[in-house]
């Protein structure tokens, strides 16, 4: 096991999808064989789970997502 962790931003930002390829990697890698930062990481995704669970529902306007299709393509 490694002695050095990654910081709780870097594992929290692991968690929600923000830290790049490279810096995710790397994370992963170290969270084989750390159950600490496992649990960490866990209990970041449990937070952002509630906090996007108690968000307010934002209202989209008709035919938006059909318009979004047509830009993409």
């Amino acid at each position: 096991m490694s002695v050095h962790h990654p910081y709780d931003d870097t594992l929290a930002r692991y968690a929600a999808g923000r830290l790049g390829a490279g810096p995710s990697l790397v994370v992963a890698t170290h969270l084989h064989g750390c159950a600490e930062c496992r649990a960490r990481v866990r209990m970041f995704e449990a937070v952002g789970g509630a906090l996007i669970e108690e968000a307010p529902v934002a209202a989209v306007r008709p035919g938006l997502f059909a318009e979004t299709l047509r830009l993409i393509e």
